[in-house]
């Protein structure tokens, strides 16, 4: 199943700072409570793992996201990820 998620809004910071925080995985990372980056497993890949929980029930996943297009001068990106739960029982 395929999910694009698009949205925009103002920051106060400039292009290139924002640009330089969004490729970032190590900072991005941060900023998703329950998130850890595992590994890199080559300059564009990367492997992790988040804990998620709703009510009662909880679980982690392992991952791993894919910048498949960064391009800098356009301000573009485009991933892919995907995980699955540490248990095997789901994705």
């Amino acid at each position: 199943m395929a999910i694009e998620i698009e949205k925009s809004f103002d920051v106060p910071q400039t292009v290139d700072e924002v640009w330089g925080f969004l490729t970032d995985p190590e900072r991005i990372v941060e900023c998703l409570p329950g998130a850890t980056l595992i590994e890199a497993v080559d300059e564009r890949t990367y492997r992790g793992e988040i804990g998620l929980k709703l009510g009662p029930i909880g679980t982690r996943f392992l991952g791993e996201i894919r910048f498949d297009e960064l391009d800098a001068r356009r301000h573009h990106m485009k991933m892919t990820g995907e995980g699955r739960d540490r248990r095997g029982s789901g994705n």
